[in-house]
């Protein structure tokens, strides 16, 4: 099984005004409404790809029951624990210009952390896969990393963690399987700006030195650089129309893990997320596995 946790979901409300103007009233043409959240977006590419996955996180109220709904729908199993505040949703208006307002985060408790837990201890086994992705509130406290690291070396899983900012940099210290930060989150993470791609690799090499064992960097249109303790590839990504960059990075992830999971190389691995990662960028909504397998032997890699 390949759990993924979204500590703070949303509905993603998108509406498409032709030429929007501040101050008054705004028609939009057309509106969709997706489930957001990084961990939601890898279980809807996963079920996608027909892997056993499970959605967690913390959902509430009238939005939290349309996100279900949703994913039920999609076939998308899901075992999301119930909080009372309603579910976040977040505009995202489509024009010229895009214009972005996203609502608060839940505020959540370390009771919730150790629900969360609980649900691990009781279901993990051997051969799973934790995907920890998006941004992790401060009620979560490093410990319960330093749980999820000690349950996972004792039940032989494997935990995956795709965050940026101070909590990536800490959570480093309970040694995740694999992350993906792009160019600019390993800047922040290094601390200071990196330019060239033999840098990220240069770097991402240091990261896997200090005991991480897979650190993939992406580089938006131009690729993605992979290092292991025995491997380092460059991609050069399919070149394709962008039409939406929303999901492209979990794509990645997902495509990775969906090798992974199988015993795929990481060679194998890496193209098929290169590909996955493409091909939702190249799509109004997420990935599906015919339009991942069209590029990925248009992923070259360097190594």
């Amino acid at each position: 099984m390949i759990y993924t946790v979204t500590f703070s979901p949303s509905i993603d409300y998108i509406p498409y005004v032709e030429d929007f103007q501040l101050n008054t009233l705004n028609r939009a043409s057309e509106v969709s409404y997706y489930p957001g959240g990084k961990g939601i977006n890898i279980s809807r590419v996963l079920a996608r790809l027909n892997c056993e996955t499970t959605a967690l996180g913390f959902l509430g109220g009238f939005t939290g029951r349309y996100i279900q709904d949703f994913l039920n729908e999609e076939m998308v199993n899901n075992d999301f624990i119930q909080i009372k505040e309603a579910t976040r949703i977040n505009v995202k208006i489509k024009s010229s210009n895009e214009t972005d307002v996203n609502g608060p985060s839940p505020k959540l408790t370390e009771e919730n952390a150790q629900q969360l837990m609980n649900r691990f201890e009781k279901q993990l086994q051997q051969g799973d896969w934790v995907i920890v992705s998006g941004t992790i509130p401060s009620a979560i406290p490093d410990s319960f990393f330093e749980q999820l690291q000690q349950l996972s070396l004792k039940t032989n899983a494997r935990w995956v963690l795709d965050t940026s900012g101070p909590r990536l940099r800490a959570l480093l210290n309970y040694k995740p399987y694999l992350i993906k930060p792009n160019q600019q989150e390993l800047s922040e993470l290094i601390g200071h700006e990196i330019e060239t791609t033999e840098d990220v690799m240069h770097y991402a090499q240091q990261i896997v030195a200090k005991g991480i064992p897979t650190v993939v960097v992406s580089l938006g249109g131009a690729g993605a650089v992979c290092t292991t303790k025995d491997d380092n590839f460059v991609a050069k990504a399919p070149v394709g129309q962008v039409v939406n960059t929303v999901g492209a990075g979990d794509s990645v992830v997902a495509g990775m893990v969906s090798q992974l999971a199988v015993g795929e190389s990481m060679q194998q691995a890496f193209k098929y997320g290169v590909a996955a990662g493409s091909a939702t960028a190249f799509h109004e909504d997420l990935c599906t596995a015919s339009q991942i397998q069209e590029l990925v032997e248009q992923v070259v890699l360097q190594p």
